[in-house]
């Protein structure tokens, strides 16, 4: 190895476009309002329709990158499940909208429904005071306490609405997609 990182793809995808990386495997990439500017997502053709893999944070023109990629790219195929990694709302954000758009199922695991759930639901001035104190009791300065409280108060800003219910997946468990079986490991 000579030490360079050597990309099979010369470029990323534009949002509300898609690149083929492997068959069935297309990458696509939706915007992010913040120092990482991006977020790689995923279909995964699967039999009838598509697997979607996260869902980008919940912003306009991520909402009008899914509708050009659904009239573009899929084929006339629909959505038939939306799987979401972890919580993150730029991972968890449109989950709701796109499982409502397609009347698919929704598949995660318990702990980051659980979580987006909780964070989703947080909101007010005690939940505030409640961050700031637990910054606090873990050794952050008054200014970084603030900043932690302010910041982790904006889930429902990404991520509006959490799915009410889920597929349950957990470390081990085997989910097929487009015919291939595919591991869950939970870090």
């Amino acid at each position: 190895m000579d030490g360079v990182l050597n990309f099979p793809v010369a470029s990323a995808p534009e949002p509300g476009e898609v690149h083929r990386i492997a068959p069935g495997v297309l990458w696509l990439r939706m915007k992010l309002p913040f120092a990482l500017n991006h977020i790689n997502l995923w279909l995964l053709e699967d039999g009838p329709g598509w697997t979607a893999v996260d869902s980008g944070f919940a912003l306009p023109e991520t909402r009008e990158a899914w509708e050009h990629i659904f009239a573009e790219h899929l084929g006339g195929r629909p959505v038939t499940r939306v799987v979401v990694t972890h919580f993150h709302p730029d991972h968890m954000g449109l989950a709701a909208w796109l499982v409502e758009r397609w009347q698919a199922p929704f598949w995660t695991t318990e702990k980051e429904w659980l979580h987006a759930r909780m964070m989703n639901r947080d909101g007010g001035e005690d939940s505030a005071q409640l961050r700031y104190d637990f910054a606090h009791r873990a050794g952050l300065d008054a200014e970084s306490c603030t900043s932690f409280s302010e910041r982790q108060g904006n889930y429902r800003r990404g991520c509006p609405v959490v799915p009410s219910s889920y597929k349950r997946l957990s470390d081990g468990s085997v989910i097929e997609i487009g015919g291939r079986e595919g591991r869950v490991i939970v870090g």
